[in-house]
């Protein structure tokens, strides 16, 4: 929270304990029937009481509504991994990845470039539905995170970038454009995917998602 919107949040506070201090302060010495002084004696221990009343209400709101982010953004998380997973698999088969599928290999992919992408590139009608598919997914991430700031800004990046460059990719093999520009855009998402996955525990999102990264076996067994 910046400094400038502390202080200004303080400045209510502030003013109800200043006025309650000064109430009592002048009730003190200057007020000498009883009944005006208890009346107001409660006023200023009203004044100097709401600062705390509103302070506690801040902090349980704080604490709930950060548990309830932290929860959200779990969920999300367990949501985009699957995405990302699946066009993970898409990926590999797009560019003619063979060998068995570890993370090892996947991590090796992520740093492909263009050049090497481009010597197996090719996408199916099928293939094309599924990443129009996953690009609508993730933009819809993007777009709907982005209001509730569940995800940190730098995984909202990203995101966004990913599903431009998937819409390039889209769009260059339907406007029948030269195979090395898709290759390029092939070797950024890839890059962007390795981003994400940077970010991520993969041990514990393999493990959640119970994800089988080999196509014929099961999970993969380290993360090297």
């Amino acid at each position: 929270m910046k400094l400038r919107t502390v202080l200004l949040k303080s400045v209510p506070y502030l003013l109800s304990v200043a006025g309650g201090a000064v109430l009592f302060l002048l009730s003190k010495d200057n007020i000498n029937d009883p009944s005006v002084n208890d009346l107001v004696n409660n006023i200023a221990a009203s004044l100097l009481s709401i600062p705390l009343v509103f302070l506690l209400y801040d902090y349980s709101n704080y604490r709930i509504s950060r548990q309830v982010n932290k929860t959200m953004a779990d969920g999300l998380n367990f949501k985009i991994n699957s995405v990302m997973l699946e066009l993970l698999i898409l990926m590999r088969s797009i560019i003619g990845s063979r060998g068995k599928f570890t993370w090892g290999a996947a991590e090796k992919m992520f740093e492909m470039s263009a050049t090497t992408i481009a010597h197996h590139f090719k996408i199916t009608p099928h293939q094309m539905d599924a990443l129009r598919t996953m690009r609508d997914k993730i933009d819809d991430f993007a777009y709907h995170t982005d209001k509730s700031n569940v995800l940190e800004h730098t995984q909202l990046q990203t995101l966004g970038q990913l599903a431009r460059e998937l819409t390039h990719l889209i769009n260059e093999r339907r406007f029948g454009g030269p195979s090395h520009a898709a290759a390029h855009y092939a070797q950024g998402i890839l890059a962007q995917m390795g981003d994400w996955f940077d970010a991520q525990d993969v041990n514990t999102m393999l493990k959640q998602q119970n994800f089988q990264l080999a196509l014929g076996g099961g999970m993969p067994s380290n993360t090297n």
